[in-house]
């Protein structure tokens, strides 16, 4: 988890059959494919440690506790330091790995940083009937957060996160997609003058779009391609080594991560080729502009991984190793031609103006909502993270982000539960998360230490369970006021 922003992944990497274990006896309840599944999380967490220097150097699963937990299931932990958590116990032949068959619950859905026992690991979750070793591409990722924000003091420049615009205009939205085909060009180049060509082309595009959206959102750009950027990079070169294992037995015990080069990169050429929607132009493009940077610069500048780490952008690294390119500017109106963005600007501006129109309605009609709106506000040092669940594309207006009929949000840590279960506004400040959702005051029940609230102007302060049809919270310590109609819970 990183500057507070949720990531929810779906990884299915693994297909094949499992033999039994000889010579281990079963002393957790593990089955002999889960038995196995642990050797080989074991044997992948050693391989990324062996195999640190061409991954991201200094970066190792192997140096804080990762948690594998099975939703409504069992536990798996690995490279706990010290006496075990309660509950668990070791895995038979897996020096370093534990099970808890009935632990207790994790934040369901969410992979992230979460404290674990006396310390702060990683925490990822698997599907009920899923083996753990399709997880290890999102403990990878998250691992790589987890040392950006820990280990190494990871803090690039920007903050927040292009949720909060999504598309500044039509012609942001036509050159972000030239942008991101420029990319691809500039990865498929055969010749490193045409790779830097591709790439002052894309840079020049880069630098228009920036100029028109300010140095915030320049800045939020940058910011998710270094962390997030990365994070994929670091994903993809595992799977890459993986595939040239030279041994064939090891490189067969690790079938569920390995992926070929040329595999790695023509996915993601593709993808920075298709044409992006309004949800693409949010945060997630730029997992993977950021990793094309990251393979780019891979033959250009040697020494990036380090320059990343001591907050410098991928962009000003490609600038840098590209070396004189000459007035950037010059260089945008041919691009512009060549793509023909006259054109693709018409195209996206009646998507644009269509989209707008949806959203200004849905806002409407959501503020309009009956019942008692109620405003959730919950400080990152109290939570990590959050799952959500989204019925349709959210709507992006600003800072808030509207998640309509059918979402749900949850979240599960220490002392706090929350589920909602309809409409909800979500947004982020600098230091906590709100939600904001309407509920039925007929069928509202709050209670503060045990004792029935009366929905009535005032504020007190206890052990707080909120329930209703569409939402639900339990906290061992928050601040509840109501004022003006609006119920306001913070901790």
């Amino acid at each position: 988890m990183t500057g507070k922003t949720v990531r929810i992944w779906t990884i299915a990497l693994l297909t094949a059959g499992f033999g039994s274990l000889p010579g281990i006896a079963d002393t957790t309840g593990l089955s002999a494919k889960d038995q196995l599944a642990v050797s080989r999380v074991m044997a992948s967490m050693d391989f990324v440690r062996r195999q640190s220097d061409g991954i991201w150097p200094g970066y190792a699963l192997t140096a804080f506790p990762l948690v594998i937990h099975r939703r409504n299931g069992a536990a798996y932990l690995f490279n706990y330091p010290g006496p075990l958590p309660t509950g668990f116990v070791p895995v038979v032949g897996q020096p370093g790995a534990a099970v808890n068959p009935r632990p207790p619950r994790f934040p369901s859905g969410i992979n992230t940083r979460q404290r674990i026992g006396n310390t702060v690991g990683v925490s990822v979750e698997a599907r009920p009937d899923e083996l753990i070793t399709r997880t290890f591409l999102t403990a990878l990722h998250e691992g790589f957060h987890h040392y950006q924000d820990v280990q190494k003091g990871f803090h690039p420049p920007g903050t927040g996160t292009t949720e909060t615009r999504v598309v500044a205009s039509a012609r942001d939205w036509a050159l972000a997609e030239v942008e991101q085909t420029l990319l691809a060009d500039a990865l498929e180049a055969g010749t490193m003058p045409r790779l830097k060509a591709a790439a002052a082309d894309f840079l020049a595009v880069r630098q228009a779009r920036h100029l028109a959206l300010g140095t915030k959102g320049a800045n939020s750009e940058d910011r998710l391609e270094a962390v997030e950027g990365t994070a994929n990079y670091v994903e993809s070169m595992a799977q890459v080594l993986a595939a040239e294992i030279p041994s064939a037995s090891e490189r067969e015990s690790m079938r569920f991560l390995r992926r070929g080069r040329s595999a790695s990169l023509s996915g993601l050429s593709r993808r920075l080729r298709n044409n992006l929607d309004t949800q693409a132009l949010g945060r997630g493009r730029f997992y993977d502009t950021g990793f094309a940077m990251g393979l780019l610069l891979e033959r250009l500048n040697p020494g990036w991984k380090t320059a990343v780490e001591h907050n410098q952008s991928l962009g000003a690294l490609l600038a840098q190793a590209c070396g004189d390119m000459g007035d950037l500017s010059k260089r945008l109106a041919p691009v512009e031609n060549r793509y023909d963005v006259g054109q693709m600007i018409i195209r996206l501006q009646a998507l644009t103006d269509e989209r707008q129109a949806t959203k200004v309605e849905a806002f409407r009609d959501f503020n309009a909502s009956p019942g008692r709106k109620v405003r959730l506000a919950v400080n990152f040092d109290k939570l990590n993270g959050f799952s959500t669940f989204e019925s349709q594309p959210a709507l992006i207006d600003g800072n808030n982000r509207l998640m309509q009929n059918g979402s749900r949000v949850s979240a599960e840590e220490g002392g706090i539960s929350i589920a909602i279960t309809d409409e909800v506004i979500q947004s982020s400040s600098n230091s906590s998360y709100e939600f904001v959702f309407f509920v039925d005051p007929a069928a509202l029940r709050i209670l503060v230490d045990g004792k029935v609230l009366s929905v009535a102007p005032g504020e007190c302060r206890g052990t707080v369970a909120f329930t209703s049809p569409n939402a639900t919270m339990a906290v061992d310590q928050a601040t509840v006021s109501i004022k003006d109609d609006v119920i306001e819970v913070t901790f």
